[in-house]
Order: structure tokens, then sequence, then C-alpha cells
């Protein structure tokens, strides 16, 4: 698992991509913000011309975090939903929902 402890800068130049303008990312750049081809992106311009880019189906927390409080929980509430439990378990293990999936089913669970 990586784990970015420091902010990379690169300079970089906007390229013509078709009838398109676009960004070519080198193959480390992706790799340290776990990206790769095909997932979602956020992309926002700020005030100033900052351009930030979010990756929209990030966790919350990390996976192995995920996955522990969500054993703990369900050995909690073993008589209660613990079809609902688990199937969320897996889904967060397996990257399968967004972020704001993954906060929504999290607080009807534990409400």
């Amino acid at each position: 698992m990586w784990r970015v402890i420091q902010c990379f800068a690169i300079i970089k130049t906007i390229t013509r991509i078709g009838n398109s303008r676009g960004i070519i990312f080198d193959a480390a750049l992706p790799e340290l913000a776990r990206l790769k081809e095909g997932d979602e992106v956020n992309v926002e311009v700020h005030a100033g011309g900052t351009i930030t880019i979010v990756p929209t189906n990030r966790p919350l927390i990390e996976p192995d975090e995920a996955a522990s409080t969500a054993r703990r929980l369900i050995r909690k509430n073993s008589e209660l939903l613990v079809d609902e439990w688990e199937t969320l378990t897996l889904a967060v293990a397996a990257g399968a929902l967004r972020r704001d999936e993954t906060t929504a089913k999290l607080r009807a669970l534990v409400s």
C-alpha cells in the first residue's frame, strides 16, 4: 500500500490530444496518487487558476482500518444487521463504493 508522506511538484506542459488539450502524467504520478486508467476524478478550478484533481472513489479511511472497524462493529452488533454489515465490509474491502456512498451506508448502519 502506498502512502504519500510528502508533496511532489512536477512541471508539465499542456499538450494537444486530438481536438482537446491535456496533461500527460508520467507513470509514477498516477501510481503515487493511487490512480489508474479509467478512474473517475473531480477536477476543480479555483480562484487564481489553481486546478485540483481529486479521486472520487477514494475511501474515507484506509482499507485495513475500514475492515478492522467493520469487523469490530459486526461483532458488537452480531444479532442486528449482520447481512448489511457483511455486505458493506466486502464492498469497502473491494473498493466498490465511492466516498459518499461509503459514508452514507456507514451513517445509516450506526444510527
